[in-house]
């Protein structure tokens, strides 16, 4: 079968549904309670590392693919009698899923093209790089096209976070630059993104509602929209976020679905994330 495979590790929180639909092999992320160690995507689904939150004091902790997990998608890429690879990861700057990446391509001494892009982004923001790559490879892209398609696709990627608690943040200990959220009052709502491929923090908000404004806000100030994406950790006024989103980008396409658990293990319960594909290709506010 020819044609272009599509990989995506499971930091990108596309729903299943599209996943299947298009194709995309996912290589799953380590999931770890305590001394219990479940494969991201594949053992424990959103919904179930959510529940499973509420059930338990351990705070997860992740861990990188090995290159054996996507040196594995690609020879059945190549068995398949596929043109090339694009594999899409979640940010080299916050985790060694993009080297792991590298390194399986390289085992496979040029028996089949593997282009490995860094998103530079997490979740649904780096989910919309995947689909821009996946439909473009089920409408018959050239690994050219895919690839460019990509590259320009990770240019335009926008997300902003809204977290509800700062507890996972504070114990994970992966908050770059966002560590200025903390000395805070308790009700504050800080705001985070990804810029220059880390977590930054982007601004407080003294509510819930307005925090979840400010997304929408933010998101209006990086120009024109080609597509949306929402993720939440378990949110209890999601629908009424998505409500506010397509009354405010009107004939917008919206992906969304359950924050997974790569980025859910350290933002925490009540995290609302909005992204997008934006028609210009830097931030105007950074």
């Amino acid at each position: 079968m020819s044609g272009v495979q599509i990989v995506a590790d499971s930091a990108c929180d596309l729903p299943d549904d599209i996943l299947r639909s298009l194709g995309v092999e996912v290589a799953p992320l380590s999931i770890c309670f305590g001394e219990e160690v479940v494969m991201d995507h594949r053992d424990l689904s959103a919904q179930d590392f959510w529940l499973r939150c509420k059930s338990t004091r351990t705070l997860p902790t992740t861990a990188a693919p090995a290159p054996g997990a996507f040196l594995d998608i690609f020879e059945r890429a190549r068995d398949a009698g596929k043109d090339g690879v694009v594999c899409v990861t979640m940010s080299e700057g916050i985790s060694g899923t993009y080297q792991s990446a590298v390194k399986a391509s390289e085992m496979l001494a040029g028996d089949i093209p593997v282009a490995v892009l860094d998103s530079r982004t997490i979740t649904i923001a780096e989910g919309l790089v995947v689909l821009t790559a996946a439909e473009l490879a089920a409408d018959g892209g050239t690994l050219a096209e895919v690839r460019a398609a990509t590259e320009d696709a990770t240019l335009r990627a926008r997300g902003f976070v809204a977290l509800d608690t700062l507890e996972n943040l504070r114990k994970g200990g992966r908050i770059g630059a966002a560590q200025s959220l903390f000395g805070s009052a308790l009700s504050v709502k800080p705001i985070i993104k990804m810029e220059d491929g880390i977590v930054v923090a982007e601004s407080r908000q003294r509510t819930r509602g307005r925090a979840l404004d400010y997304l929408i806000e933010t998101m209006k100030r990086q120009g024109e929209v080609d597509l949306l994406g929402i993720t939440h950790g378990d949110a209890a006024d999601v629908m009424d976020f998505l409500e506010l989103v397509s009354n405010e980008f009107p004939g917008v396409r919206v992906i969304w679905g359950q924050m997974g658990a790569v980025l859910g293990a350290h933002v925490g319960i009540g995290a609302v994330c909005l992204a997008g594909l934006c028609r210009q290709g830097k931030d105007p506010d950074g």
